[in-house]
């Protein structure tokens, strides 16, 4: 008979609180540690605006900073620009008009009358070059306390060529998308709590995690951040909440706030929203991690049993994936495992995990003598 050999898996958890301090595709977290250190940030001087309900888009035609040519429409105003305020305001109506969230804080509410923050207090956003793997970055202007926390005002800087990012890009209106989703949804998280320099390294990895489920969230045809979860899965013993300034693990922990959205959603819906707006309206007076373990206790669950169902979850992709998890979780790659020989004597060894790790062990067992 021949001997057929399935698998089983073993994880092991380390669940706790924890604290903690890019190659980066946003620019975001740079602009808040420069806002820190004073350093002189401005907007770029661009001479062209077009107006949606809520935005000021600024752009230029030619130059350095020239926003993908094209008028397809022959409306006078370039079809990119054009794209940016549909893209921006239907996020502007998913985010704020359906679920609910807070809009982004005026740029004129702290302005003095001899400050000009583009004019009025429309969102700005700036199409600029931002360089090559740049997407954009959600800059703080102004930040004040209003007795709860501190909040932020903010512009936006766009990428005004998504070609610039990579050669292999060719149409750059799905990255376009996903970049708008983004970076609007920084403007909105500044409304909710705007980071001291002492808590700083408490927010950066969620603020990401969430943009990037945002990117999903309204523009789910994309599916650019499938291009990210190799980092997170590639490394399931560095803890959830914790920023990785060498390399892109904020932005493929995704995975994190797509698995909540998807385990409390209503039976037929992949997200409602909801779950994500309540950690950020908790994140007004709690760091993340915190904020996540109240949300967890407000659903009848606590952040021990969310973690390691999530870690379930998390081997339950590609080839391991099965109908209940992760709704797109066939395109996932598996998390890094280790394999052990059931013929060594100890064959377990020694694993030290810091809170909220996972450390994955593949098995090896015989169906004829295991069942």
């Amino acid at each position: 008979m021949s001997r057929r050999i399935k698998w089983i898996y073993l994880v092991v958890l380390s669940v706790a609180a924890v604290s903690f301090g890019a190659q980066r595709r946003c620019g975001t977290a740079d602009a808040i540690r420069r806002f820190y250190s004073k350093e002189p940030m401005s907007p770029p001087d661009l001479p062209f605006y077009f107006d949606t309900e809520h935005f000021r888009i600024w752009y230029d035609t030619a130059g350095y900073n020239q926003v993908f040519p094209g008028d397809a429409d022959s409306n006078g105003i370039p079809d990119y620009v054009d794209s940016t305020g549909i893209y921006l305001e239907n996020v502007w109506h998913i985010l704020i008009d359906s679920v609910g969230y807070r809009q982004p804080l005026p740029d004129t509410l702290w302005a003095g009358d001899s400050v000009d923050f583009g004019g009025d207090p429309r969102v700005d956003v700036y199409l600029a070059n931002t360089g090559a793997g740049f997407f954009g970055e959600t800059v703080p202007r102004v930040a004040n306390s209003d007795g709860v926390s501190l909040k932020a005002t903010a512009y936006l800087e766009i990428q005004s060529d998504m070609r610039r990012i990579s050669d292999e890009v060719t149409d750059p209106y799905p990255l376009l998308k996903v970049t708008c989703a983004h970076e609007f949804f920084h403007a909105v998280q500044f409304a909710y709590r705007f980071p001291e320099l002492s808590e700083y390294s408490y927010f950066v990895w969620w603020m990401e995690a969430s943009a990037v489920f945002d990117e999903e969230f309204c523009y789910d045809e994309v599916n650019d951040y499938y291009n990210y979860l190799p980092s997170f899965q590639e490394a399931p013993e560095v803890p959830l909440f914790t920023a990785n300034y060498n390399g892109s693990i904020e932005y493929g922990a995704v995975l994190f706030p797509i698995f909540v959205e998807e385990y409390f959603a209503p039976e037929g819906v992949r997200f409602t929203g909801q779950c994500i707006k309540r950690i950020w309206e908790l994140c007004e007076t709690e760091p993340p991690v915190n904020a996540t373990a109240l949300f967890a206790e407000e659903r009848g669950s606590s952040l021990e049993r969310l973690y390691g169902i999530f870690s379930n979850w998390r081997f339950r992709t590609a080839d391991q994936w099965a109908p209940g998890y992760f709704a797109e979780g066939q395109n996932y790659p598996l998390p890094a495992c280790d394999s052990v020989d059931l013929s060594e004597d100890n064959f377990w060894g020694d694993v030290s995990l810091p809170p909220l790790a996972t450390h994955y062990v593949v098995v090896p067992y015989a169906a004829e003598s295991y069942g």
